[in-house]
């Protein structure tokens, strides 16, 4: 099967194969068996790990990775419903699931890389990307019940916590 997305491993060559457990797309065996693919359903969630995958990685992390470390690293040093969120255990679930975090990754590459949507204005991105989330959700033209549930999941934790 040929895909005409970018490797989601290197994210230099077009993608040619797709994981069957993962469903990420890589372009090579070498990319494949790459410390930067893993199925990371046995490891913890959180910044720290995050961090520790990445550094493993060999080159350089790149501008997304970095932003998206320096996100996780001000949740967890912030206690705010964020940081309550994430020590959900449902929450930590959800978050281990391959299937879910490709859906988030791609949501937060296209919030946050330009040649991704060749939106040079964050706030549009943020928009297409919110589009991209609708998508996966009920009557979403991608409807993913997982998408749906971790969402749910979420929004009931943040208004709890927010009024409490």
């Amino acid at each position: 099967m040929i895909f005409k997305s970018k490797c989601e491993i290197c994210t230099k060559e077009i993608s040619k194969y797709k994981c069957p457990k993962c469903q990420i797309e890589y372009c090579s065996l070498a990319c494949y068996k790459s410390t930067a693919h893993t199925h990371l359903e046995d490891s913890k969630v959180g910044g720290n790990q995050i961090k520790k995958e990445l550094q493993k990685v060999d080159g350089p992390i790149n501008s997304s990775d970095q932003l998206y470390l320096e996100n996780c690293e001000k949740i967890s040093n912030n206690k705010s419903v964020y940081q309550k969120i994430l020590q959900d255990e449902k929450i930590q679930y959800y978050l281990k699931l391959p299937q879910l975090q490709v859906h988030l990754l791609i949501i937060f590459k296209i919030m946050n890389e330009i040649s991704l949507t060749n939106e040079y204005n964050s706030g549009n991105r943020k928009e297409i990307a919110s589009r991209k989330l609708n998508s996966l959700r009920i009557a979403g033209i991608e409807e993913n019940e997982l998408v749906e549930e971790f969402c749910q999941c979420f929004l009931s934790l943040y208004h709890k916590f927010l009024h409490s």
